[in-house]
């Protein structure tokens, strides 16, 4: 989002951080949430740590440079 409507040269703002949580470095989690495109194998197997970022962060550069999805498929 932008920060104001009628300024031209507003900020950009990031938003939605419905699904955040704090938690240790090496802590594991375990509820899959978020875009299932951007998910790790590590994720939808169940359990991971804060490691699955750079996968997600990786899918997401890949579809800006490519404008196109990384993987197809009809299921998870």
């Amino acid at each position: 989002m932008f920060s104001s409507k009628s300024n031209p040269q507003a900020e950009v703002k990031l938003i939605d951080f419905g699904l955040a949580k704090k938690y240790g470095l090496d802590e594991s989690l375990y509820d899959a949430v978020g875009t299932v495109y951007s998910m790790s194998p590590e994720v939808l197997r169940g359990e991971y740590t804060s490691k699955v970022d750079v996968w997600s962060v990786g899918v997401l550069a890949y579809m800006l440079l490519s404008s196109s999805m990384p993987f197809y498929g009809s299921s998870r």
